[in-house]
């Protein structure tokens, strides 16, 4: 029969046994059951169970906090920039324009005049120059360049000289002055070559005035081999028996749209 008093209250021994073979077994060892100081931080709910969560220490929560606060800044911030960037790529502008002469794209240089002026001279009229026939027709009722233009003849030699009054205004007065405007042109020989229509309006200022004149011609063919060059003449009445003092004399000439319309 055993005495609490006969038990011995000092430090458990035990023997451990070897590790195998060649190891020697360890020696008795005493173990001593040391208290496990008690943490004063309270677990939390997911710690009780077992599985993880979040501290509650204060130094957490701010981390936490300040880490949610910049996630939302920076959301806000890139949402802020899609919205603005979609007003400004949305944004459009429109400008109305009229049809103009810029509708419309002009390659190259415009085709050049039938005919080129060379000489202006101031002739007194004489009854010859006064029977010339009209160069075209003006079309009734229009005030500017419009009119039938008139052929030339064909010229059977090399050379050619024409001489004509404008269609507009009608008429040589013998007696009185009148501008000479004198033109040089090609015939073409055709076929192949074709008739060319042009127009040509001369403005001559004096002293007490300025006469426009307006004629509608058109080159003509020809059967001379190489073609004919032709000195083509018009004149303006200039409605004076007195010499007039000539202060310009300007010439214009224009393609018409075809043979027998000008423009």
């Amino acid at each position: 029969m055993f005495h609490r008093d006969d038990l011995s209250l000092g430090p458990a021994v035990f023997a451990y046994p070897g590790d195998g073979e060649s190891r020697p077994p360890k020696t008795s060892s005493i173990r001593y059951m040391k208290p496990v100081a008690r943490s004063s931080e309270p677990r939390s709910e997911a710690g009780r169970s077992g599985a993880p969560g979040f501290s509650r220490s204060p130094s957490a929560l701010r981390a936490l906090l300040g880490s949610s606060t910049r996630w939302a800044l920076s959301g806000t911030l890139l949402v802020v920039l899609l919205v603005s960037q979609g007003v400004a790529s949305g944004a459009t502008s429109v400008t109305p324009h009229a049809p103009a002469q810029y509708a419309v794209t002009h390659v190259g240089a415009p085709a050049a005049p039938a005919a080129t002026v060379t000489a202006t001279a101031l002739r007194l009229a004489t009854a010859a120059l006064a029977a010339l026939p009209a160069a075209g027709t003006q079309r009734a009722g229009a005030i500017g360049l419009a009119g039938t233009p008139m052929a030339l003849p064909a010229c059977l030699a090399a050379a050619c000289r024409d001489r004509y009054i404008v269609a507009s205004p009608a008429g040589l007065t013998a007696g009185d002055y009148s501008e000479r405007v004198t033109f040089t042109l090609t015939q073409p020989v055709a076929p192949p070559g074709v008739s060319k229509a042009f127009l040509v309006e001369i403005v001559v200022q004096t002293s007490t005035g300025t006469i426009v004149g307006r004629a509608y011609v058109a080159t003509g063919t020809t059967t001379h081999a190489g073609g004919a060059a032709i000195t083509l003449q018009i004149y303006v009445n200039l409605g004076t028996a007195a010499a007039p003092t000539i202060l310009s004399v300007r010439t214009v000439v224009g393609a018409c749209s075809a043979a027998t319309v000008c423009p």
